[in-house]
């Protein structure tokens, strides 16, 4: 047992695998940011079913008014609030055929390109009512 204690290679290897398991978690982000991704991976897909509603409600009823509940053309109202911290998302209407849809995410990530130009936790979105 005292042979074990003075081995330098025993020691090496503690050291060895304690820091691969600290880097991975520096790369990783540990739990806590996978975590947080998930987070912001829902907010996203409410601000995307958002985007889809509205863009619904321009087409189906002409109506770019900020207002995205369910409507008989429109069955599919989104998320309105966060479900992580019952905040409401955002809906502002800018001018006839945009509005801006928010959320408050917890990381600085890429955000869905495709849903219209972003500005830090805002997508604003282009509609064009009756086409």
């Amino acid at each position: 047992m005292a042979e074990q204690r003075k081995n330098p290679a025993v020691w090496a290897i503690v050291a060895l695998a304690a820091g691969t398991i600290i880097a991975g978690l520096a790369v990783t982000g540990g739990p806590m940011q996978g975590r947080a991704e998930r987070r912001d991976q829902t907010r996203m897909s409410d601000i995307a079913a958002m985007s889809r509603q509205a863009h619904c409600l321009a087409n189906a009823e002409s109506r770019v008014d900020g207002d995205l509940s369910a409507t008989a053309l429109c069955p599919d109202a989104p998320r309105m609030q966060d479900p992580f911290s019952d905040a409401p998302y955002q809906v502002e209407v800018l001018d006839p055929r945009h509005l801006r849809l928010c959320a408050a995410f917890e990381q600085e990530r890429e955000r869905y390109p495709g849903l219209g130009e972003w500005q830090d936790d805002c997508v604003v979105i282009e509609l064009r009512a009756g086409e």
